[in-house]
């Protein structure tokens, strides 16, 4: 029976992450190493789940069933630390390390990795992780719980990482990536805690379905060409503020405005319109900084900045600040079209409604355009 449960959800497991492996090879940026390391997480997860399967059966000692039992049990227990290590490796694609911090990781991956292989070698004699009887029976050995040490510091370095370099992460990454670390943590500990069942790949598995899952929602929401919030999340995001708003607290937001767009388009060509997008959502990011709020395109070449904020000299102070940060970026500039925007923003009135609010900005902003001051 225990067999049986334990091949299923392995099996179920592995066929959810072939899907989620053909969806990431075919529609994803194959020469990102994002990917590549996504995918390889995916495929090693899938194959560390089958020799999972070749590990689980016991008995019959006269048949090929110890064959497959000894190769599981040592591929598992020698490999344990792949997934950690490329796990590791992906979250450092969403972090600015120096040269210095990336050589000490990869040192650090390689140490770890040398080390457990060769402890795993060493330790068939002296039955120190694990132990098959003559009767093909699988038994944990007196040091088992070290067998997965290596594997949890890979996950703690990378669970520091993600806390200490948070502010650098996407909040849409952030999250999932946390999920992705906590889970398998906690799947070894069930695992030392219980016995017959598989559970650290299968918990990795549900982990890389979560990210995968909570990953391809928040694409759905984010505009692929400038990163930032698409006007669909702005709505979502602009009734829940209205909703959570109170006669005491509300909040604010700016609608911006890139002038004479068409005539960049026009003119460079529309790879620099698109160069200009991208650089007014990071110059929007660098302004907003800290704020708590959401940047998004509203339109083609209008922006929306929502922010907590509900004091007028606040929200006049990052206007100001927005367009410093312009005047800055055009100095620097190679282009030669000069950005320039229009702005709009106002303090939400409680009672408004969302579009009483959107006109509202949107009317400033238009205002500005015609009678820039």
């Amino acid at each position: 029976m225990a067999l049986t449960t334990n091949i299923a959800a392995c099996c179920l497991s592995a066929l959810i992450l072939a899907i989620i492996f053909g969806y990431t090879i075919k529609f994803s940026e194959k020469t990102s190493a994002k990917t590549r390391i996504f995918s390889l997480i995916v495929l090693c997860t899938i194959i560390m789940l089958f020799f999972d399967i070749l590990a689980s059966f016991d008995g019959s000692p006269d048949t090929f069933l110890p064959v497959l039992n000894h190769t599981g049990n040592f591929l598992l227990y020698f490999f344990s630390p792949l997934i950690p290590a490329l796990w590791l490796l992906f979250v450092r694609q969403f972090i600015n390390l120096s040269k210095k911090a990336d050589i000490w990781l990869l040192a650090a991956i390689i140490t770890v990795f040398t080390a457990n292989c060769s402890i795993v070698l060493l330790s068939l004699k002296g039955n120190w992780f694990y132990e098959i009887d003559a009767d093909n029976i699988y038994h944990r050995g007196p040091y088992y719980s070290i067998a997965y040490a290596f594997a949890f510091i890979l996950l703690a370095v990378a669970t520091f990482l993600l806390i200490f370099n948070r502010n650098k992460i996407e909040r849409r990454y952030y999250t999932a990536f946390l999920i992705f670390t906590i889970l398998p943590l906690v799947s070894m500990i069930l695992q030392n805690l219980t016995y017959g069942f598989s559970f650290i790949y299968n918990g990795v598995s549900l982990s890389v379905f979560i990210l995968f899952l909570f990953v391809q929602v928040q694409d759905v929401l984010t505009d692929y060409l400038t990163g930032v919030a698409n006007r669909k999340k702005l709505e979502m995001y602009l009734r829940k503020k209205v909703l959570d708003s109170t006669p005491w607290q509300t909040f604010s937001a700016i609608m911006l405005d890139i002038d004479n767009f068409k005539n960049i388009n026009d003119t460079l060509g529309h790879r620099a319109g698109d160069s200009i997008l991208r650089s007014t959502a990071n110059l929007l990011r660098e302004c907003i900084g800290e704020e708590s709020g959401l940047i998004a395109r509203y339109g083609g070449d209008e922006f929306c900045i929502v922010l907590d904020t509900s004091d007028p000299v606040r929200l006049k102070e990052i206007a100001a600040k927005i367009r410093e940060r312009v005047d800055c970026f055009n100095e620097s500039s190679i282009l030669s079209v000069k950005l320039a925007i229009s702005m709009g923003y106002a303090t939400y009135k409680y009672g408004m409604s969302v579009d009483e609010f959107q006109n509202t900005i949107d009317k400033l902003m238009y205002e500005h355009k015609r009678c820039p001051i």
